[in-house]
């Protein structure tokens, strides 16, 4: 009987920590997401629409 508990009791453990785990995992991905999108999405689209609105500037200033 009490080995029973045991075993209940530690696969409540086992259950708790898996649960932590994922929680850990989850926080650490969107930290990542936050990472990529920071330092290379928002650069890189930033350097684009900076090359597109130079290249449209020099179109457009020598017709004035």
């Amino acid at each position: 009987m009490q080995r029973s508990s045991f075993t209940e009791l530690y696969e409540t453990f086992l259950d708790f920590v898996r649960q932590e785990i994922q929680k850990e995992r989850s926080t650490v991905n969107k930290k990542m997401l936050s990472v990529l999108l920071w330092c290379f999405v928002f650069p890189a689209l930033l350097s684009i629409i900076i090359v597109i609105l130079t290249n449209l500037e020099n179109q457009i200033l020598p017709m004035i």
